[in-house]
């Protein structure tokens, strides 16, 4: 449900939404020329994406200010959603999210990580059709609204730990189940070729193990065999 209808708004009463439409204001930004152009590029390639569209001013029902801010890279910059005041009418989800802490736990040598960007990910989220008239936006006298789900919105990262809950658990289980493979295959092998150690302590149990083969006795004839069994009788009669 949430792949195919997308994000919704949780609003703390049912009175929420008309209150931010009536409140509905174009917010009054001041942005440097270099963050003016740019905040451009971005919203052209949003545009390109089906991320963001254009739409008029009567159908938004909220403007978030939008700007630009610098990345760590040189002559990179990022689009930030101002939804601050957005955010005082949306209930406050808790939830348990796993930090680098659980990582340090799970973390094992040799152990292979994937960073993922969330910059993209987010993107993948839609938004309720419901909820799109208040995460819009203005630029260059221009009004948008966000299909999918952009980072300020205060349930976005609950949204995103939802999504790929299922996804990292699917994940782990093929993880284990390679792992343990491995390991069965291994003490096979370990097995198969044993240790010197080993060996020695073997060969010395079959060595305890070897009986000594049985003495073949020739077959007496009749005669011989009355003969000695009348000396054994005298022989007893005498000693008693």
């Amino acid at each position: 449900m949430l792949i195919t209808r997308g994000i919704k708004a949780y609003w703390i009463s049912k009175q929420a939404p008309s209150i931010l439409d009536l409140n509905k204001t174009i917010p009054n930004q001041r942005k440097s020329h270099e963050s003016e152009q740019a905040l451009g590029l971005p919203i052209q390639k949003e545009l390109q994406e089906k991320i963001v569209e254009e739409i008029s001013f009567n159908q938004l029902k909220w403007i978030n200010p939008c700007f630009a801010i610098p990345k760590k890279e040189q002559g990179k910059w990022r689009n930030i959603t101002d939804c601050s005041l957005l955010n005082q009418y949306f209930l406050s989800t808790h939830f348990i999210m796993e930090d680098i802490q659980s990582l340090r736990l799970l973390l094992q040598p040799k152990d292979w990580m994937i960073k993922i960007d969330l910059e993209s990910a987010f993107h993948h989220i839609q938004v309720d059709t419901e909820f799109r008239p208040f995460l819009g936006f203005t630029f260059n006298y221009k009004f948008y609204q966000s299909q999918a789900m952009c980072f300020g919105v205060k349930h976005a990262p609950l949204i995103f730990h939802k999504t790929l809950r299922p996804v990292i658990k699917f994940i782990r289980e093929v993880l284990q189940t390679n792992e343990d493979e491995t390991d069965v295959r291994q003490m096979e092998k370990d097995r198969s070729q044993p240790t010197d150690s080993e060996s020695q302590i073997l060969g010395e149990f079959h060595r305890v193990l070897e009986l000594p083969e049985a003495p073949i006795l020739a077959r007496r004839d009749p005669y011989e065999e009355t003969e000695q069994d009348q000396l054994q009788s005298c022989a007893i009669e005498g000693m008693e």
